[in-house]
C-alpha cells in the first residue's frame, strides 16, 4: 500500500470514530510502524488531531487520532 493510499484509507477510518495507532493498523490490516508514521504525517499537516488517552490497560497515556470536526464536538460536549 503506497503512502498515499495509506493516508486516504486511514483518513476514511477515522470519518467514522477516533482511534489509536493500533486500532488503525488492525482494522486496515497494516504494520504499527506504517500507520504510526502515516498518522504522525497527517498530525503534522494538519488533517488530524491527536488527544492524550488514559487506559485502564496500560500505566502509560497513548495518542487518540481524530479528525478536527471530532475534536470541536469533544470540547463542546
Amino acid at each position: 500500500m503506497s503512502r498515499l493510499t495509506s493516508a486516504v484509507a486511514i483518513l476514511n477510518e477515522l470519518r467514522c470514530a477516533p482511534a489509536t495507532i493500533q486500532d488503525i493498523a488492525d482494522e486496515l490490516d497494516m504494520l504499527e510502524d506504517t500507520a504510526g508514521s502515516t498518522l504522525r504525517q497527517l498530525y503534522k499537516s494538519g488533517r488530524v488531531v491527536r488527544r492524550r488517552f488514559y487506559s485502564q490497560y496500560t500505566d502509560h497515556p497513548r495518542w487518540m487520532y481524530m479528525l478536527p470536526e471530532h475534536a470541536a464536538q469533544l470540547k463542546q460536549g
